[in-house]
């Protein structure tokens, strides 16, 4: 997935948006309001009461007093919920007052709650309490309201705000809630995790099932309780007690980090199959985790009447978001995606270097432990070095292959350890599909294969190798060929005309590497991933370039006799590749492995040396003559079963560099994550198609800007299949406009997907200092706008304009 797509999915995004606790006594009996002679106003007030489902709980809504404090003495209306935790109530209000709606336990047990994680009824304690907020408004008659632990602490957190439960208190602890979750959670329908249908109600139900699981723990100091309801509580209640009215995250309480606390919580139910049922996965509350792991720092409410605020919003979108997400004057790019797609291209020059060291690398050394083995008496004449899938060919074929020879020319074999002499290895690359005019045009497999001849030094630890280039093309495309069964085999390498060459110094234990250096030069990298070969030379090879690598490393010997399947080895590594073109005096591209890299190797099978790659933990700094990333990359997913990795991370800075070769501005700041789901599964020397598909996510989260543009504070997640028929691209999360002070003044929320069947993009928009929204299908025109539930215009895509419904009108081009 190219680090561009963000680019254009913001741009789609923009284009759519353009064109104090809760315990306490209950109020016994409840007191009747007093009669009074400003006429009352009837707002019907629905909604579900979860922690989980409260069935058989009290619901009442009373007044807020002058001193911003719920006045329990006065219940305006009452019900009780029903089974399913629903519950209906019409309220006499009146416009611009603020009424609190309760849910609270009955004292005689009977109140209970459906728990997320088991599915039981739980009796809920005297006591038990959560709250909502509303504010009756003249043009509003009904609203949804759902009552949730979430819901208690945006109103604790206003009650503890100067003045109480005043309205500019309630509207920046909603925002505040609305920040830190990335959605509305009173305007979701609250549901466990298996029954959960949409993004949101399964990323409610993540939180809320996050919440059960602090219970279960019996965290937040709430271990001393011994019944599952009152632990209940407890939680809820320190959750209430942690909330700040100038946070978007909750506080400590008792000493305890109640956000961290959270944070586990969360990651324990998206990583655990018993709690996330297999519905879910981590990047729906990538928002969530990511803003409980922040500052805290909020942005402001705005202040500004419904036209202005919505003014505001897409006055901003046009000069900030758009200055990054639409192209100049006379461009086809924006300066967004110009620099994504010069930073994409640059980083798919650094990845395959990556690969080539750690191939090469594993060539040499367990083609040399091989050779020692050998002449020990304890190993075989040949073997493979580690086990790799290949494109199009069946699992576990080998991609590294090694043997032992009598002459220096590598033609006779060995035959016993007193004539094994000579080593050679053979490494394989960039395994492609073409049609070979050569052949008749048919379709056929070809390959790079960089052969190594190894040869033993003056002590039995020091080794030095000669390397050359050669391109393979098969017979046909079902099996990939060697050197006596290849329809033609060429060299690849017309600079230098001798073998590239270097060495190897090891220090063994027990007559196995425990560590080594590399140095010396190697043939340049192969192309890959081209989408239309016409040669295998063309396609797979720079043969005017070469390489050099230096690469030092020790690993914890896991030796066979105590090895078991599935162990893992890991390898500390540090050392440089350079790839160089143009017959090797120009840099393509460079990656330093610093201290703290390290490559973790599987064990195969019980009692085996065989190892095979597991991840990839990597402390670099890598760049091209355009870019360069520092960070920590992590590649992980990787089985024998797989050609390509199917988690990678990486954790830094990107940065493009000037046209005199000095580093720009970073293009972006905090983490990539890239993952693959169902490519085991995957034939790649098969067309994509509904059955033969897999699907890619990508999340980005941090800054992410361009030269002289603002910055945007992003936690986006990205996801698509590869067959493109599938309809499914979805786009989900939050970003933050910062103006030039760097303070944040719009906290958006996005939400984007395909329809299967048309394949148009449906988009939902939300602003969390504002409460403008507004919702389209993909395939209207004319689109109402929305501050909270109220219409205050309509925006009008197709001539780009919004019509307020107070009569004004606003140019969005």
């Amino acid at each position: 997935m190219k680090q561009h797509q963000l680019g254009l999915a913001l741009s789609a995004a923009f284009i759519l948006s353009a064109c104090g606790g809760g315990g306490g006594d209950e109020a016994s009996p409840p007191v009747v309001p007093p009669s009074t002679t400003v006429t009352s106003t009837p707002f019907d007030v629905s909604g579900i009461a979860a922690k989980g489902l409260l069935a058989n709980a009290i619901v009442r809504a009373h007044p807020v007093k002058d001193d911003g404090q719920p006045d329990l003495s006065i219940v305006l209306k009452e019900t009780v919920t029903d089974q399913d935790g629903r519950y209906t109530l019409s309220i006499p209000t009146q416009p611009g007052r603020l009424y609190v709606v309760r849910i609270s336990a009955k004292d005689d047990g009977s109140t209970t709650q459906k728990d997320e994680i088991t599915g039981q009824a739980q009796a809920l304690p005297a006591g038990f309490a959560l709250r909502a907020v509303i504010q009756a408004e003249s043009s509003v008659t009904k609203t949804d309201l759902n009552i949730t632990p979430f819901t208690e602490m945006a109103t604790a957190a206003a009650i503890k705000a100067s003045g109480g439960l005043t309205k500019a208190n309630k509207d920046q602890a909603q925002s505040n809630l609305v920040q830190m979750l990335g959605f509305d959670p009173s305007k979701v329908k609250p549901t466990d995790i298996s029954a959960a249908s949409t993004d949101e109600e399964k990323k409610l139900a993540i939180m809320l099932t996050s919440v059960a699981q602090l219970a279960r723990e019996g965290a937040l100091g709430c271990a001393d309780k011994t019944q599952s309801g009152d632990k209940i509580k407890c939680v809820v209640e320190k959750l209430a007690e942690a909330s700040k009215p100038d946070s978007t995250k909750p506080g400590s309480v008792g000493g305890i980090d109640v956000a961290a606390k959270l944070v586990e919580a969360v990651n324990k139910v998206v990583t655990t199959p018993e709690l996330n049922k297999g519905k879910v996965d981590d990047s729906l509350v990538n928002v969530a985790l990511g803003n409980l792991k922040g500052d805290g720092t909020p942005a402001p409410v705005s202040s500004a009447t419904d036209v202005a605020a919505a003014k505001k919003l897409f006055d901003e979108l046009r000069t900030s978001a758009s200055s990054l997400l639409r192209p100049d004057a006379g461009a086809t790019l924006s300066a967004l995606d110009k620099e994504a797609e010069r930073f994409g291209a640059a980083l798919d020059e650094v990845q395959d270097p990556l690969n080539m060291a750690v191939k090469t690398s594993s060539a040499l050394l367990s083609g040399i432990q091989g050779m020692i083995d050998y002449s020990l008496g304890k190993g075989s004449v040949s073997g493979n070095g580690f086990l790799g899938d290949v494109p199009g060919g069946p699992n576990y074929l080998p991609a590294v292959s090694c043997a032992v020879y009598q002459d220096a020319d590598r033609q006779v074999l060995a035959t016993a350890p007193a004539n094994g002499k000579f080593l050679f290895c053979a490494v394989r690359y960039g395994l492609t599909t073409f049609n070979d005019p050569a052949q008749g045009g048919k379709l056929v497999l070809a390959h790079v294969r960089q052969r190594f001849f190894i040869t033993p030094g003056a002590t039995a630890t020091e080794y030095s190798y000669t390397a050359r280039s050669q391109v393979f093309v098969c017979k046909d495309a079902s099996t990939v060929c060697g050197s006596s069964s290849a329809f033609s085999v060429t060299s690849a390498q017309t600079a230098p005309a001798t073998d590239f060459s270097g060495s190897v110094k090891l220090a063994l234990e027990q007559d196995k590497i425990k560590s080594f250096e590399i140095s010396g030069d190697l043939p340049a990298m192969f192309k890959d991933q081209v989408t239309v070969p016409k040669s295998a030379a063309d396609t797979l090879y720079n043969p005017s370039g070469k390489s050099s690598l230096t690469l030092k490393g020790s690993r914890n010997l896991i030796l066979a006799a105590t090895a078991k399947k599935g162990d893992l080895e890991t390898v500390s590594l540090e050392g440089k590749v350079t790839v160089f073109k143009d017959g090797g005096s120009t840099v393509d591209s460079e990656i330093s492995l610093l201290t703290g890299s390290q490559l973790v190797n599987r064990v195969v099978a019980d009692g085996s040396v065989a190892r095979e790659p597991a991840a990839f933990e990597i402390n670099l700094v890598a760049g091209t003559p355009k870019a360069q990333m520092d960070g920590k990359l992590r590649i992980g997913g990787i089985s024998g079963s797989m050609s390509k990795p199917t988690d990678m991370q990486l954790n830094g800075n990107l940065r493009n560099k000037n046209a005199d070769g000095t580093l720009g501005l970073s293009f972006f700041s905090g983490a990539v994550t890239a993952k693959l789901s169902g490519y085991e599964l995957f034939d790649e020397a098969k067309p994509k198609s509904a059955t033969n598909n897999y699907k890619g996510t990508l999340t980005l989260e941090g800054a992410l800007t361009a030269e002289q543009r603002p910055q945007l504070k992003l936690n986006l997640s990205l996801s698509s299949s590869a067959w493109t028929g599938a309809n499914d691209a979805k786009l989900d999360g939050q970003y933050k406009v910062l103006n030039k002070d760097k303070v944040e003044t719009l906290v958006i929320a996005l939400t984007a997907s395909q329809n299967a069947t048309t394949g148009k993009a449906g988009f939902k928009l939300s602003e969390a200092t504002s409460g403008l929204n507004f919702l389209t299908d993909g395939e209207q025109s004319l689109i109402d706008l929305k501050k909270g539930e109220v219409k205050i215009g309509v925006i009008d895509v197709r001539n780009g304009r919004i019509t307020f419904t107070n009569g004004e009108f606003w140019s969005l081009q």
